[in-house]
């Protein structure tokens, strides 16, 4: 039986725990994706309101917070979805899925990173907050996962289409050789 298996998962060049496993891999990066998504938001509303609050009054808090939501209508939020929208189909790609890890992994870390910053800064940090960073740091582990093991598999790939068209390369070259020589030959044969 087990021979059979492995008869017939090398005859379509796939080993037998390769099957199923890309959409295994785009279910681990979407889930990587959105458990980051609450610290990009955390993130992004303490930098908004930390640029808020340094105005020192009443009316510059809502300014900027006013300055902000002009900004962000027309264009930022657009641009914030097309991002979105960007990672989401890139997650779809065999071939972009390590780079759309990486960025997942960036902006993990990265939110975290000022969240956890701008939290000790102010000193009211306790170590009962630290629990809504774990999603973060799970998100960023599947993406760094992914992003090795994908990356990976896109250079041997990459590898084994430029050996594979090499030896095409090759095999043109000799058998253009060959047929020349063969002319030649009859050239040298033929009488003039």
């Amino acid at each position: 039986m087990r021979a059979t298996r492995r008869a017939t998962s090398s005859r379509s060049g796939k080993r037998p725990d390769d099957v199923g496993s890309m959409p295994m891999r785009t279910l681990l990066y979407l889930s990587s994706l959105f458990l980051a998504l609450p610290s990009i938001a955390l993130a992004a509303a303490f930098l908004v309101l930390g640029t808020a609050i340094s105005a020192h009054s009443l009316l510059g808090f809502l300014g900027v917070l006013l300055e902000t939501a002009l900004w962000l209508l027309p264009w930022g939020l657009l641009a914030i979805f097309a991002a979105f929208v960007a990672l989401l189909v890139a997650g779809f790609s065999v071939r972009l899925r390590w780079l759309a890890s990486l960025l997942v992994a960036a902006l993990a870390i990265g939110s975290s990173a000022t969240a956890l910053a701008l939290i000790t800064l102010h000193g009211n940090g306790s170590l009962g907050q630290l629990v809504f960073f774990i999603p973060a740091a799970v998100s960023a582990a599947i993406a760094l996962w992914l992003a090795v093991r994908e990356g990976r598999a896109s250079v041997t790939a990459a590898g084994a289409r430029a050996r594979a068209d090499d030896a095409r390369i090759a095999a043109a070259v000799i058998t253009s050789e060959m047929g020349s020589h063969v002319r030649g030959n009859d050239d040298a044969v033929r009488p003039r």
